[in-house]
């Protein structure tokens, strides 16, 4: 019976697997069950006190820092003046009769309309005189038609406000920025008759070492004297620090100037990265400069021969001495008779 079920279920399984669905035994489950007796929960009495604490951030160290950071915002907006402090306080009238508006309607004095028709006199003169000059300064001539625009405007009746920021549409495609710059030069062309000094690049700059004509030598004179190899901006940077500094300051400190910075000093000096590499010869025998050096070495080399022995006869047995004056002396030529350049030996990288 037993062999009956059990081929009866593996018929079930194997027909499961055509995709049928698989029907269970009991003896199937068994190993599931003897799975589930290994693991039993148990409950501890101690549980509650193992389990870990929840973090609420409300720590007496925490609180300290929070109040701290309050009393310190505090303390800081203290020290800043209230905005009533700016405004001046309006005495109140209280019969709308008693206000004059001639205080707010009456005209500029005579005196300023006169200022202004004799600075567009000025300014009309200043234009021509810079625009026949052919080395002119454009932004300088821009500035001097503008506050001739923005005085004629001002005469014909338009506000300051108004007036310049027309001009700074008009002359300068800009808007309220500008037209306080014309406004400030208008002021300002009004009580000192000239416009203001320009300031864009006039502040105060850190000075360039390579304007120090000290450094320049000294540093040009080290790189000439080291090997092509040799002359890296991890060199010229140890040399700077160490020696030329001290000489210039007085007293040695690390790190004040990078490598960076040393590798952009040699290129500007006409340094470059370069590889070795092979090049085309050229025959300069006839050159002008080496034909003349050639000429003065044999002039030299004739008035040696006076002053050395001479050789003659078939085998060169004979020897015939020089004829030398008391303050003369000897002279032996040294030669030898191979030589040996090659080129490219060293680093090829350089």
């Amino acid at each position: 019976m037993r062999k009956q079920q059990q081929e009866s279920n593996d018929g079930q399984k194997q027909n499961s697997e055509n995709g049928e669905i698989i029907i269970w035994s009991a003896e199937d489950f068994q190993e599931f069950e003897d799975v589930e007796k290994r693991f039993e929960l148990v409950w501890k009495e101690d549980a509650l006190r193992n389990k870990r604490v929840y973090y609420d951030s409300t720590s007496r160290a925490t609180q300290w820092r929070k109040r701290k950071a309050e009393e310190e915002l505090k303390r800081h907006a203290h020290s800043f003046a209230k905005i009533d402090t700016f405004f001046q306080p309006l005495t109140l009238i209280s019969s709308p009769a008693l206000v004059s508006t001639s205080e707010f309607t009456s005209p500029l004095p005579s005196s300023f309309f006169s200022d202004l028709q004799a600075c567009l006199e000025d300014l009309s003169n200043r234009c021509k005189i810079l625009k026949s000059n052919n080395s002119y300064d454009t932004y300088e001539y821009i500035q001097l038609l503008s506050l001739h625009q923005y005085y004629q405007l001002c005469l014909n009746g338009m506000g300051k406000m108004n007036a310049s920021l027309q001009v700074a549409k008009d002359f300068w495609g800009k808007g309220d920025y500008m037209s306080r710059c014309i406004r400030t030069w208008g002021n300002y062309f009004l009580l000192n008759g000239k416009l203001p000094v320009y300031q864009q690049g006039k502040h105060t700059k850190i000075e360039c070492l390579l304007d120090s004509e000290e450094f320049v030598n000294q540093c040009q004179k080290w790189l000439r004297q080291q090997k092509p190899e040799f002359r890296l901006s991890k060199e010229l940077k140890n040399y700077i620090e160490e020696t030329v500094f001290p000489k210039m300051t007085g007293y040695i400190k690390k790190d004040t100037i990078s490598e960076e910075t040393c590798r952009k000093y040699m290129h500007i000096w006409g340094y470059k990265y370069d590889e070795k590499r092979k090049d085309v010869f050229y025959d300069g025998h006839e050159c002008p400069d080496v034909v003349q050096y050639r000429k003065e070495w044999l002039k030299r080399m004739f008035n040696y021969k006076q002053l050395m022995k001479d050789y003659n006869g078939e085998m060169l047995d004979e020897i015939i001495e020089p004829q030398l004056q008391p303050d003369e002396k000897e002279h032996v030529i040294i030669t030898h008779d191979e030589s040996h350049f090659y080129a490219n030996e060293g680093q090829k990288k350089l």
